[in-house]
């Protein structure tokens, strides 16, 4: 499945914007439907009203929309393209089911029935749902008691510490392509050998009838012609002189397919943006184009005022503007694949990125074999729809998973074996809480560590909270001799509140916990990166520990800066 784009072959009308909602999800497959709101499209429910419901996403919703197909000089197969939808929606048009998906996070594609015309007026409803169970990825309503930590008792039941919004979050497209033959997928592995030398191999699936796809390079006078067997073509080619994609240097080049019909005439057309760089572990080091780089950066969240989790391209391009003002060169899609719009901003900006699933907290005490099945296909649809992005340096396949009961270590074989097999040209990370006893630490390449010393554990005792950290960082190196880095570490801060001597919950507290802490961590040879939890405060399920959301951003929800985000920008830009 190819993201939407315009061009001569093919059109992209966007359906996004005001779109109804009947509280009753069940209303999706009926003829009746009551209109109790006017909601956005993209965007999230629980922002927009007043009443209380709107901060429970425990109940099915309806969506409706209407359009008409537009006349085409050219004939069209037409669908209906969802970016994201969470966390589970089915779709209807004029009444007939087009089909369902779940994850919450990777686009999903329905054909339309051939039977509607062009100027015919087309109602679509979607029934979205946000019911967490132990079969889905995430995990939800689980129960936990109030012994079980953090977690407990909070509304939405989670076991995460993010809000889990409902809503279409992403845009919503018609999609008209020629039917007699189409592009449907293209997976391109650019990479460089020796100097300048740039390889790419090439697959992809052709649906229809065709002889031929056409693919070119304008940039490096490359094109050349495939030859379509079993819907299905291969192109390799080498490049004696290319210029590497690198951090900060984001070198991008445009690839042109072309599918050739029968009569050998062109009836489809797609570009996708590729670079040409290398990402390995060697020893303790993550190296790109052969050398080593170090990780400065941010965990985020997909999380604004009002939008809840869906995207905007302001707010987008804000975040990146921000963590370049910081210094920052990477970030890690916490806790879940973000929208493909913010890759390609990585793309052009030359920013690394972990990409990550959404398998957040995985309890093994609760897994069924509907979840592990749920996580690898949740592992195939992310690198499915992001492998062709340079930006993206690391696989992570989960966040913070209770890697220490004995059920995890078979369970993260099968996962890790699958992103294997889907994608051996980047290393995977693991992203762990639970330090050396975490069973299955050397399934990875490189390990990502959560701590919270100074916040969690030994609050308000700086000291302390660097020594815990050297203790555990060493303790995880001595049983993993590859690169770590930190993935998450800070305290949470109210924009505003202050306090010397520095104490818990105030901007002085928060900065200079993250300025020992990385101080410290330079010392240690084998780290090969710091992020810091968070970029910017973020809404969550309420609990107690909760002060109106996670206060750990360094910029608040508005994107205005902390302390800590002034001193980490000295330190960066210093470091640098």
């Amino acid at each position: 499945m190819l993201t939407p784009q315009n061009n001569a072959l093919r059109q992209a009308i966007n359906l996004d914007g005001i779109w109804e909602l009947s509280l009753d999800g069940a209303s999706a497959g009926t003829t009746t439907f009551v209109r109790d709101r006017f909601v956005a499209v993209p965007g999230s429910l629980e922002e927009l009203y007043c009443e209380s419901w709107w901060t429970g996403g425990e109940r099915d919703v309806c969506y409706r929309t209407f359009f008409e197909l537009p006349s085409a000089p050219l004939e069209r197969t037409w669908s209906v393209w969802f970016g994201a939808a969470n966390y589970r929606a089915e779709v209807w048009v004029n009444g007939i089911k087009l089909g369902e998906h779940a994850t919450g996070y990777t686009p999903f594609e329905f054909p339309l029935p051939a039977s509607i015309g062009a100027g015919e007026r087309v109602e679509m409803r979607v029934r979205v749902s946000q019911k967490l169970s132990a079969d889905t990825i995430p995990m939800g309503n689980l129960r936990n008691s109030g012994g079980a930590g953090q977690f407990a008792g909070q509304y939405p039941d989670v076991p995460f510490d993010f809000f889990p919004f409902v809503g279409i979050h992403r845009s919503v497209q018609l999609v008209g392509v020629s039917s007699r033959a189409v592009l449907s997928s293209a997976r391109l592995e650019p990479t460089v050998s020796v100097g300048t030398t740039g390889l790419l191999n090439v697959r992809g699936n052709v649906s229809g009838e065709s002889t031929r796809v056409e693919c070119v390079i304008p940039e490096l006078a490359w094109c050349e012609s495939a030859i379509v067997s079993n819907g299905q073509f291969q192109v390799q080619a080498t490049f004696p002189s290319v210029e590497r994609w690198d951090v900060n240097r984001p070198r991008l080049y445009i690839v042109r397919f072309t599918v050739f019909d029968l009569t050998n005439g062109a009836v489809d057309t797609y570009v996708r943006k590729i670079g040409f760089r290398e990402v390995r572990v060697v020893g303790a080091e993550l190296h790109l184009n052969g050398r080593a780089v170090r990780l400065n950066g941010f965990g985020r969240h997909e999380d604004f005022a009002v939008l809840g989790k869906s995207y905007n391209t302001a707010v987008a391009i804000r975040d990146f503007a921000l963590m370049r003002w910081t210094g920052a060169n990477s970030f890690r899609t916490s806790h879940y694949p973000y929208a493909e719009e913010t890759l390609d901003l990585a793309d052009e900006l030359g920013v690394l990125v972990i990409a990550e699933t959404p398998a957040v907290s995985i309890n093994f005490e609760h897994t069924t074999e509907q979840t592990l099945g749920t996580h690898l296909r949740c592992v195939e649809e992310l690198i499915a729809r992001d492998h062709h992005h340079p930006c993206v340096v690391l696989w992570s396949v989960a966040n913070e998973s209770l890697s220490t009961h004995p059920r995890a270590r078979p369970y993260f074989e099968r996962v890790t074996k699958r992103a294997r097999e889907l994608d051996c040209t980047r290393p995977l990370i693991g992203v762990t809480c639970h330090g050396a006893a975490d069973t299955t630490l050397d399934l990875y390449d490189m390990i990502g560590m959560n701590l919270y010393p100074g916040w969690y554990e030994y609050p308000g005792q700086l000291d302390v909270a660097e020594r815990e950290f050297v203790r555990i960082m060493d303790e995880v190196h001595a049983v993993f001799p590859g690169p770590i880095m930190i993935t998450e570490t800070g305290a949470d801060a109210i924009a505003g509140f202050h306090s010397l001597p520095a104490r818990q919950w105030s901007e002085e507290y928060q900065a200079e916990l993250i300025e020992r802490l990385l101080k410290r961590g330079r010392s240690l040879p084998y780290l090969v990166g710091e992020h810091i939890w968070n970029f910017a405060d973020f809404a969550t399920a309420q609990n107690f520990p909760r002060a109106l959301g996670n206060r750990k951003g360094v910029f608040t929800r508005d994107r205005q800066p902390k302390f800590a985000a002034h001193w980490l920008r000295r330190w960066w830009h210093e470091q640098s």
